[in-house]
């Protein structure tokens, strides 16, 4: 017998729209060997430099597809959001446009002009408006008008969201007798309402917090992460600033990461990728202190005066400047210290950061008969700072944890091997952009199975172990998805080991079959366009062979299924010159039909019934019939 089934054939990559009703599109060359995963996000401070904002938009390969830039400044109850003067950093609402500046305006564009989204920070950074943000917050109008025209701004100004790095909830209002239970309410009704004006205009909402669950976990963290979690689409862990007042690492990875499973163990798991772990692009210097911390004792050997402490006079204000820690701006600022008192910075694997000591001579000063004397002395001070490697360390909680990525402060003083680093990192833990062939019957005869097979293929080899779904709908149209046809599911699978498997799918009427086949965490989720499959009828005649003597009558009868009344039967004869339609015969309301017959003389006679397309099906044949004619 011939085989007569075909198939209909669709090839599509994740990133292929799908043309055309057959679901044919040309397979395009997977990109996950070119384009890393967007894990990293960061800050720019006001102070940025075009330079460096450029350096990130053409160095940064796709890897880094957001950016969070210092805006706005919370500057009390009559100036809540105010955008800041770009070149001192201050509040300054004195422009036409009180939304922006030239220099936020100039770099916003030349990044996204590089295909990079630009949130805009409102901080409320500094001692000044502390205490105010959150009575401010307190009632329902504040919070309407402020969500209001915190919206309205970053709509105006062009950018793709907001982050609110608001610090002062947690390190300076409880100094000023503003506790946590009074905040933390006003904190989230203020979210919930800023992330419905922000969505309603297609914004972002990305919001900054401290490391340290206290500051957000449970009943009792002001920034009640349990009760946010489903109002913003970011949120960014500070994790770092760990040591401050004492030597030691200033974003030790171990407790990055304690952080950010407990945050995952408090709002599940499918939240993870909103979270970004905070990296630190900086290092701070200490001088160590030999005796307690009440009691302080400083000097290489205790041999600094009694009382002595490290810093210097304001050339400016006249004060008094500690300088028991310093910042430093960058790692390589580190390392150019290192490399002037002539250390070898040493890395260590416990913390993710680097480290070293040295032992400079250093103005302070000590009392003495009730007056201050200044003094050099020698003391030991103590380095720690993270990198690009530091960066790397951090970056290994994206696939291992499935969250967003990591959030650095900040992207001005990133090294120069920073972002082809993370780029290379980006592009190992990639999905694999996921090559789908899918083929499906063209035909079936009613009451048979379709047969659909499916293969994937990557760069990475094939999705083995996805899940596959098979749909179904009578009518595609213009639908390019099995979504936009209002498919249903018929049924799922797991591929096997070589990304493949095949579907067995009763069908009833001709109609659209689609395949999905969902992401895995080395393959992009993928699906294929519209399979049409026919249905034909399925013609069965009462009897295949059959005799009668020459000149007698003889009736031929059959059935069509799915049954039907009125379907037209064509009843043919075979001849020298093929199949030939002697006469026309109706099923009744049981799908049955009978024709009449007669031969003249003895031979032997091949007939065969066909049912014309009709009620959604298409045309269907039945078997030969043989009929030995006899002499009478």
């Amino acid at each position: 017998m011939r085989r007569t089934m075909t198939t209909a054939l669709a090839t599509i990559a994740a990133s292929t729209l799908v043309a055309g009703l057959m679901g044919l599109a040309t397979p395009t060359a997977a990109s996950a060997a070119t384009t890393p995963a967007p894990i990293v996000t960061g800050w720019f401070g006001w102070w940025a430099s075009d330079a460096q904002v450029r350096r990130l938009a053409t160095e940064s390969q796709g890897v880094v597809d957001e950016v969070n830039m210092f805006w706005w400044t919370f500057a009390g109850a009559a100036n809540p959001i105010c955008v800041i003067n770009s070149s001192r950093g201050f509040c300054d609402p004195s422009g036409d446009t009180p939304w922006t500046n030239a220099k936020f305006d100039r770099q916003r564009l030349i990044l996204q002009d590089a295909g990079i989204k630009v949130l805009g920070s409102i901080t409320d950074l500094g001692a000044t408006y502390a205490g105010q943000l959150s009575p401010y917050l307190d009632t329902a109008k504040n919070r309407r008008d402020y969500a209001r025209k915190i919206a309205r701004y970053a709509q105006n100004a062009g950018l793709d969201g907001v982050d609110l790095d608001w610090e002062n909830f947690a390190f300076r209002d409880r100094n000023l007798g503003i506790t946590w239970a009074e905040t933390r309410p006003r904190w989230v009704a203020m979210i919930k309402r800023l992330y419905r004006e922000l969505n309603e205009r297609g914004l972002t909402l990305s919001v900054t917090i401290p490391g340290g669950r206290a500051y957000w976990g449970g009943t009792t963290g002001v920034y009640a992460l349990s009760e946010i979690i489903d109002h913003t689409d970011r949120v960014r862990f500070m994790t770092y600033d760990y040591s401050y007042n004492v030597p030691g690492p200033i974003g030790p990875t171990g407790w990055a990461r304690d952080q950010i499973e407990a945050a995952i163990a408090e709002v599940g798991a499918e939240n993870a990728a909103k979270m970004w772990v905070g990296n630190p692009q900086y290092g701070r210097q200490w001088v160590v202190n030999q005796g307690s911390y009440s009691a302080p004792v400083y000097g290489t050997n205790r041999k600094c005066p009694a009382g002595w402490t490290p810093g210097f006079y304001s050339d400016t204000s006249g004060a008094w400047v500690s300088t028991v820690m310093r910042s430093i701006g960058s790692p390589d600022t580190a390392r150019a210290v290192a490399q002037a008192e002539g250390k070898q910075p040493e890395w260590n694997s416990t913390y993710g950061e680097w480290t070293f000591s040295y032992t400079p001579v250093i103005n302070g000063r000590f009392s003495r008969d009730g007056e201050f004397i200044e003094q050099e002395c020698r003391v030991d001070r103590e380095v720690w700072f993270g990198d690009t490697r530091s960066a790397l360390t951090d970056a290994q909680m994206v696939p291992e944890l499935g969250i967003g990525g990591i959030a650095v402060w900040n992207f001005g003083s990133v090294q120069s091997d920073f972002y082809n680093r993370l780029a290379d990192y980006g592009r190992e833990i990639a999905q694999a952009e996921t090559m789908l062939t899918a083929k499906a019957s063209s035909a079936v005869t009613f009451g048979r199975k379709a047969r659909i097979n499916v293969s994937t293929s990557s760069d990475r080899g094939p999705a083995a172990g996805a899940t596959a779904t098979l749909l179904w709908s009578p009518t595609a149209d213009n639908a390019t998805t099995a979504t936009q046809a209002n498919a249903e599911i018929v049924s799922t699978i797991t591929l096997d080991a070589g990304g493949a498997g095949t579907f067995r799918a009763p069908v009833e009427q001709t109609g659209y079959f689609w395949v999905e086949v969902a992401e895995t965490d080395s393959h992009s989720a993928v699906s294929s366009g519209p399979l049409r499959t026919r249905v034909r009828w399925k013609v069965t005649p009462e009897s295949r062979e059959l005799s009668s003597l020459a000149g007698e009558s003889i009736t031929l009868s059959g059935a069509v299924t799915p049954e039907r009344n009125g379907v037209t039967i064509r009843v043919q004869r075979r001849t020298d010159s093929g199949w030939k339609t002697l006469r026309r015969a109706t099923t009744d309301d049981a799908g049955r039909f009978e024709a009449n017959v007669r031969v003249l003389r003895p031979q032997e006679v091949s007939y065969r019934f066909v049912a014309g397309r009709a009620d959604g099906l298409i045309r269907g044949v039945s078997p030969r019939i043989t009929l030995q004619v006899t002499a009478s």
